[in-house]
């Protein structure tokens, strides 16, 4: 209809006809062009928030499943320093305590359910990243995946390297496992012939290695890692509202 009253304002030389009807036809696009453009924007909004509330659901699963072993580790790695201030005469005391020795046996131990994000995988995947419009968000997201290969390559490359010291030493070691009623899982304990341990310069450097080793496990890996899942964290409690302390 329109095109046709374009068409006789041409004929009839009525150029403000002409002009109005196409100033019409301009606008109508426009405006369909523009609601579109709102619809697109509402849905990329909703699927942000959608994958948003996902992403969170996946953090809180890798820090559920991580939590006890990631704690372990720290731990671990703590009990270890201080075992070897005993062993090499760095300590008032001259025994090891049944932790620093049990730690000590498995200090070849990098066991750790670290878990990935499968919503942001799922996202980097099908080329959508761009709904995110928080950057700070993508960028912790992007230091934590980074975080997280670096945890993996350190698992990997550095147990191949430990020695698993109560095998190679088992005079030094007596090393039983229990069930515990209590935590529901078997557990082990570990004697140590501490004495024996200091007059084996061989025991002592590959403890050295293994701890070194370790260490660098800790504060290379494990710990960036921890850090940059609770930067992702923070940032979507602060996105979405989230109080988890309000949630108690």
């Amino acid at each position: 209809m329109i095109i046709k009253r374009i068409i006789g304002a041409f004929r009839r030389q009525d150029w403000f006809s002409v002009a109005i009807e196409t100033l019409i036809v301009v606008l109508g696009v426009f405006l369909g062009l523009q609601v579109n453009n709102w619809n697109d924007a509402r849905q990329a909004r909703a699927d942000e928030r959608i994958f948003l509330l996902r992403l969170h659901d996946d953090v809180v699963e890798a820090e559920a499943i991580s939590a006890r072993l990631r704690e372990r580790r720290f731990h671990q790695r703590d009990a270890i320093v201080e075992g070897m201030s005993v062993l090499f005469g760095r300590s008032e005391r001259r025994d090891l305590t049944e932790e620093e020795c049990l730690f000590i046996a498995f200090s070849h131990d990098y066991t750790l359910t670290a878990s990935e994000l499968p919503s942001f995988d799922e996202l980097l995947s099908s080329g959508r990243l761009g709904i995110i419009r928080d950057r700070q968000l993508v960028n912790d997201l992007a230091s934590f995946r980074q975080a997280l290969e670096v945890l993996a390559y350190w698992r990997s490359w550095g147990t191949r390297d430990q020695h698993t010291l109560p095998d190679k030493y088992p005079e030094l070691f007596q090393v039983e496992s229990y069930y515990d009623e209590t935590m529901g899982e078997v557990w082990s304990r570990s004697r140590c012939n501490t004495d024996a341990m200091r007059r084996s310069q061989r025991f002592l450097n590959n403890l050295s290695e293994n701890a070194d080793t370790f260490d660098g496990f800790v504060r290379d890996a494990l710990d960036p890692w921890n850090k940059r899942l609770t930067a992702v964290h923070a940032r979507l409690d602060e996105i979405l509202g989230l109080d988890h302390e309000t949630e108690r």
